[in-house]
Order: structure tokens, then C-alpha cells, then sequence
């Protein structure tokens, strides 16, 4: 299955790629009908949309993309804090290859409150210094009664090939947990902010592969009264 978001990409790519091979097969020339093939194919690639199975229980959280972990880290004092009210955050940071399965999906069932859009550079989204100053679009989010109604923060970053962020999720959406919101279009970067003061345990650290929508990246052990 190929993610709608794409549409244009790997229609247009097929179009184009279409009567390349058909005039290639009329020359005889299969090699070269088959790299053409090939390449559609690895472009329809980065739209696939592969079903996945979303964990149930109390208090998870699941991961937003795919990818490897980079960061998990307590922040102080940041703009992310800010917009939580809470003076320290934690940041999940996934970085994600052209390999990977590029639609992001909610970490839990939430409400939308916000979407911040920021223009921003196209650098190397495996670089740490990608998430301050490439594109990005930050979704500010409320959690469910489930998780005492807590804020969050997911965040799409772009990277060096990554030129376009889908968000179809506006203000007023609600989502369930592993609901798809969007995607960032080839390699990039998602980002998960929850407060300090949630009583949030991480299950993920550096270096581990994630799947979204699938892989249990944190647990609410202590949950807030719903406010």
C-alpha cells in the first residue's frame, strides 16, 4: 500500500517512467528498461504505507516514526518547556534514513491544539544541530483523560533530502493512539516532547530501531488528574 500523500510523487514518476521503458523494450534494450523500472520502484518505496499493529494498555505512548533513536534527554529551560508550562521536558529525537517508512503516527490518543510551522534550512537531519535549524513543523498536542490530559509536543523536522512536511492534522483533530497525522517526505526527523513532571518512563534508548505506530517508546506510570 502507498501512502496518499505521495500521490503525486509516484504517479508522476510513473508517467515518466512508463513510456521511458516502453521505448526502451521497443529498442530491445531490457537493461536499460529494467534500471528505469527499478528506480520507479525505489521511489514508490519511500510511500509505502505498511499496516501496523498498535499496542493497547494503559498509559504507552508509541513511537511517532521510524527510525533509530538519537536523543533521549531531559531538557531545561527551552522553548518547548515553555509552550508545555513546565520548566523541564524530556525529548525522544528519531531520525529517519531514506530506507525507512516515512508516515508519522500519534503517540497516543490526544487532541490537536496547535501546529506552529517554521521555515528553516535543509541540512543533514542526522546532525544534532538539524532540529534548530532545519524546517520543521511543531503539532501541539493534549493527551487524552487516559494520560491525565497531559501537553505534548510531536515535531516533524526536514532534512538535506527531505523538502516537503505533510501535517493533515489542523487544530480540533482528534487522534487515536497510532492514528496517522502526515509524513516528512524521504530522510528526516521526528521528535516526541512530554513534561518531566508527568510521571513518564522512557522504554527506548539511543541506537535502538523504532517502528511507528508499534514500538512502545515511553509509559505513563503516575497519571495526572485530567485538567
Amino acid at each position: 500500500m502507498l501512502a496518499t500523500y505521495g500521490r503525486r510523487e509516484w504517479i508522476g514518476a510513473a508517467c515518466i517512467a512508463a513510456p521511458l521503458a516502453a521505448y526502451a523494450l521497443v529498442g530491445d534494450r531490457l537493461l536499460i528498461a529494467g534500471l528505469i523500472v527499478a528506480t520507479w520502484l525505489l521511489v514508490a518505496a519511500f510511500f509505502r504505507d505498511p499496516k501496523r499493529d498498535v499496542p493497547s494498555g494503559p498509559g504507552l505512548f508509541v513511537s511517532p516514526a521510524d527510525g533509530r533513536v538519537t536523543h533521549v534527554e531531559r531538557l531545561k529551560d527551552t522553548e518547548y518547556g515553555t509552550l508545555l508550562g513546565t520548566d523541564e521536558v524530556i525529548r525522544l529525537s528519531i531520525f529517519l534514513s531514506v530506507a525507512n517508512v516515512h508516515i508519522n503516527r500519534s503517540p497516543c490518543a490526544l487532541v490537536v491544539r496547535d501546529v506552529i510551522y517554521r521555515k528553516g534550512r535543509f541540512g543533514n537531519a542526522a546532525s544534532p544541530r538539524s532540529a534548530e535549524r532545519n524546517e520543521a513543523n511543531m503539532i501541539l498536542c493534549q493527551a487524552s483523560d487516559e494520560h491525565g490530559g497531559i501537553p505534548l509536543i510531536v515535531r516533524q523536522v526536514a532534512g538535506l533530502i527531505a523538502r516537503r512536511i505533510v501535517c493533515v492534522s489542523g487544530p480540533g483533530a482528534r487522534l487515536g493512539r497510532g492514528d496517522k497525522f502526515g509524513m516528512i517526505k524521504f530522510g528526516s526527523r521526528t521528535e516526541l516532547f512530554l513534561p518531566a513532571d508527568a510521571g513518564v518512563e522512557m522504554a527506548v534508548s539511543v541506537g535502538e530501531r523504532v517502528r511507528a505506530g508499534s514500538s512502545i517508546v515511553a509509559r505513563q506510570t503516575e497519571r495526572p488528574m485530567s485538567t
